[in-house]
């Protein structure tokens, strides 16, 4: 699943989660060591040092960033969502009429998803078959990443991966175990 087109995914930097609440940066002064922020559902300027924002920041993520992590299509993600399987993403509203966050009804703006949120949606899908019921009862997860694997893709972890000759892809080596 993922992309179709080879354009890679950019990230808004500006957007992220703390304490669980969605905010967006306004200024940072380096020199103070001080980040201003907008938090969205507070609906207030609130002001982080730098080390603290450095420390708990989770970065925001679109529908699209977690379909392609998870390697599942985006109506699946929503199918699971709708279900109440996963809980619900925080709602950016495009209309600037519409509350903020939690006030705004219906699917009508941009859906934010902290890292907490894609842990969730991952051990989900690692813990729903795939395909037709098998005749033991066990569970078939296909393609869901490992734990470590999506730490890799959120930045936490660096792996080197190669290929070997069954096209398969090894992990050669974290960081952290030398």
């Amino acid at each position: 699943m993922g992309r179709v087109d080879n354009k890679p995914l950019r990230l808004n930097k500006k957007r992220f989660f703390i304490n669980g609440q969605f905010h967006e940066i306004v200024n940072v002064n380096r020199s103070a060591g001080m980040i201003r922020a907008y938090n969205y559902e507070d609906n207030a300027v609130v002001s982080y040092s730098m080390a603290d924002y450095k420390k708990f920041k989770q970065q925001a993520y679109t529908i699209k960033h977690v379909s392609s992590f998870i390697q599942r299509d985006i109506t699946a993600i929503w199918k699971a969502i709708d279900r109440g399987d996963v809980s619900k993403p925080f709602l950016l509203p495009t209309n600037k009429d519409a509350g903020k966050g939690k006030f705004a009804s219906g699917r009508v703006g941009i859906y934010y998803f902290s890292e907490d949120n894609i842990y969730e949606i991952r051990d989900y899908f690692a813990n729903v078959h795939k395909g037709r019921p098998r005749a033991d009862g066990q569970i078939t997860s296909y393609k869901v990443p490992t734990v470590e694997e999506l730490d890799a893709l959120l930045g936490k972890r660096e792996m080197i991966y190669v290929t070997n000759k069954y096209g398969e892809l090894v992990t050669l080596w974290k960081r952290g175990e030398c």
